[in-house]
């Protein structure tokens, strides 16, 4: 605040009252200033920032809902059409196959309640009469038995002697219009044979032949091409495997072989076209891709030896158990 002199009172007085206005105008200044925000407004602005951060926050929720339901039905669209392309692919090879002729269907094994099926089948225990054989101390004791002991000389030791560890019910298999009961027989080594008891007009026996895995020849024969042909009890399943002689995939239908009495596993080629390659086609469209034990002939292939493929020239029964 300046002063300005002066000399008498009066002029003091007027000194005073202009420093005192100047505050005074000062201070309205200021209130001025203050009362020109308009609260309301400032309310307003508070609420609007306020407001915004939930705006944008739901604005991209509902982005991000719109994106997951489009993906969805995209995914659902697709599998609809993945569905639909399958059943029309389906339609299609099955109009363009070749006529065949009527195949007997082969029954399926199933894991059945045994205690049904021993009052209509069998005239006592059938699991009696494999234990009873599983467990005989000597081949004498379980000629017992068996359906067949022609062939018991050219069995493996194990097959003739060994005693499981333990046996499990696995079973009804078939052979034609012959139903019979599986059991399996565990070894200590992690062998595993098939116990298949048969009913006869008298008491059930045991296949031993199938027990055995019974051939014509021995697997290091045929595997060397010793023998122009063998009968064998093997597993079998589809292959894709179509190299050398038998690339033709039109012609030919292959097929992997494997058995627990040699290592690694062989490739066996039939004629779609021919009797035995309808049946086995009928026989592994119900076979899920799982391998089904058969009894083959298997003939050797003199270019295809060395590559371990072989022509399956007969399909003797489904199961190792013959039909009789």
């Amino acid at each position: 605040m300046s002063s300005i002199p002066s000399s008498d009172s009066g002029a003091r007085r007027t000194t005073v009252s202009i420093g005192e206005g100047s505050r005074r105008k000062a201070e309205k200044a200021v209130l001025g200033e203050v009362r020109s925000i308009d609260p309301a407004e400032t309310t307003k602005r508070r609420k609007k920032r306020k407001g915004s951060k939930p705006a944008k926050s739901t604005k991209a929720f509902k982005r991000v809902v719109l994106i997951a339901m489009s993906l969805l039905l995209l995914a659902i669209g697709a599998v609809f059409m993945l569905s639909r392309l399958k059943v029309m692919y389906e339609e299609m090879r099955e109009a363009a196959a070749p006529s065949r002729k009527e195949v007997t269907p082969v029954p399926k094994e199933k894991l059945e309640d045994l205690s049904e099926v021993e009052t209509k089948l069998f005239s006592s225990d059938p699991k009696g009469v494999a234990t009873s054989f599983a467990y005989a101390k000597t081949v004498g004791e379980r000629l017992e038995h068996v359906l067949d002991a022609s062939n018991v000389e050219a069995y493996p030791e194990q097959a003739r002697t060994a005693i499981p560890t333990r046996i499990t019910a696995f079973g009804m298999g078939n052979a034609g219009d012959v139903r019979y009961a599986q059991y399996k027989a565990l070894f200590s080594d992690g062998g595993l044979r098939l116990i298949a008891v048969v009913p006869t007009e008298g008491d059930p026996k045991v296949d031993w032949d199938c027990y055995a895995r019974f051939g014509t020849a021995e697997w290091p024969d045929i595997l060397e091409g010793e023998v122009d042909k063998a009968e064998v009890r093997v597993l079998v399943r589809p292959s894709g495997y179509y190299n050398y002689s038998f690339s033709d995939d039109k012609e030919w239908a292959a097929y992997e072989i494997s058995s627990p009495d040699f290592d690694g596993s062989i490739f066996a080629y039939v004629h779609r076209d021919e009797d035995d390659g309808i049946a086995l086609g009928g026989i592994f469209s119900r076979s899920n891709g799982k391998p089904v034990r058969l009894i083959v002939e298997l003939t050797k292939s003199a270019e295809g030896l060395s590559h371990r493929q072989f022509v399956i020239s007969d399909l003797g029964n489904v199961g190792w158990v013959k039909g009789r």
